[in-house]
């Protein structure tokens, strides 16, 4: 009796706490190649390589090689996107950071511009998201590289998400897919 308490007392934990995930994404837009990564403490969950084509992003991973197209009209999502959709609802952001290098050889005027505008860019973005999703810390820094042609960007973040809201989403994903199959099917 004692060994099913204490097994429903680690499953309500479980349900009730968030899980932590560290979650990075490094790009070099010149070589047009970067990777994505997700670590749960210090685990690797994730990690793909990444390009842009364009329309579209190709993220490749050991196993198989993913599109995910930008332009593209589709009225029928699958089952993923509805879930994934849904779930993105339900992710926090606890630390939010960007950083990049960006210069051009023999152009320190453009490279300084280019850096100003970039800050005030992504400033504005992060007023947006923090207005949406309430207040995240975040930290913007870009360093200006006047000796090599480089642009370079890395954001990274802590995001908590809890076994609940996957449930509940996968359940109400469920119930979306069900529906939207009855409605073609008749």
């Amino acid at each position: 009796m004692i060994v099913f308490l204490i097994v429903l007392l680690a499953l309500m934990l479980l349900l009730l706490f968030p899980i932590k995930l560290k979650a990075k994404v490094v790009f070099n837009l010149l070589s047009n190649s970067g990777y994505i990564s997700a670590f749960f403490f210090r685990f690797k969950v994730f990690l793909g390589k990444i390009s842009l084509a364009p329309t579209k992003l190709i993220l490749q991973t050991k196993k198989k090689l993913s599109y995910l197209y930008f332009f593209e009209n589709k009225s029928k999502e699958d089952f993923s996107e509805i879930f994934f959709g849904d779930l993105i609802k339900h992710i926090r952001l606890n630390d939010l950071r960007f950083i990049g290098r960006f210069g051009l050889f023999k152009n320190c005027l453009l490279t300084s511009l280019c850096c100003g505008s970039t800050m005030a860019i992504m400033g504005a973005l992060y007023a947006v998201l923090n207005s949406s999703r309430g207040q995240i810390p975040s930290d913007i820094r870009l360093f200006p590289d006047y000796r090599h042609n480089t642009i370079l960007i890395c954001f990274t973040s802590s995001i908590t998400i809890n076994l609940l809201a996957i449930i509940r989403s996968f359940i109400t994903t469920i119930c979306q897919y069900s529906k939207r199959s009855q409605k073609n099917g008749n």
